[in-house]
């Protein structure tokens, strides 16, 4: 089944290798196999002890929606609305890299 978004616009995702964990796609990279597209998070991870460079995605396919989910009917603490209310004004703009 396509990804939705590769759906949309008509095109086909194939994959030729797939591994259970970010780290090994970086293993795979620094080792020339080939390029890998990972959360930013990881990849400045794994580039501290890895030989790889990090390029920025910024095409509009490459945009991803993030939800925040919590139990129906169930009053969240304090720090859980903190939490919600600083990742609801993230201004994407700003991040790093």
């Amino acid at each position: 089944m396509l990804p939705p978004l590769a759906r949309a616009i008509g095109r086909n995702l194939s994959f030729r290798i797939q591994v259970s964990s970010f780290e090994s796609i970086c293993l795979l990279v620094e080792a020339g196999v080939g390029i890998g597209i990972i959360p930013r998070s990881s990849a400045l991870r794994h580039a501290r002890t890895m030989k790889l460079q990090i390029v920025s995605l910024t095409d509009e396919w490459a945009r991803r929606e993030t939800k925040v989910v919590n139990r129906a009917r169930t009053p969240l603490p304090k720090l859980a609305q903190a939490l919600i209310r600083h990742l609801a004004n993230f201004n994407v703009e700003e991040r790093l890299l």
